[in-house]
């Protein structure tokens, strides 16, 4: 494999990683807010109010 192909391979595999990331940290924020809770921002954490 040349270097420019390693590159490109690189570069979407570093993509892809990314995309996961910020799509599951999306996906834990809105499980909260379905579930009831309020998603604090500061804290990365659901608070759910216990009644």
């Amino acid at each position: 494999m040349n270097l420019k192909k390693w590159i490109i391979t690189v570069i979407l595999a570093l993509g892809v990683v990314l995309s996961v990331v910020w799509i599951r940290a999306h996906i834990k924020i809105d499980s909260c807010l379905d579930s009831g809770g309020r998603w604090n921002y500061e804290q990365k954490i659901c608070e759910r109010q216990l009644t």
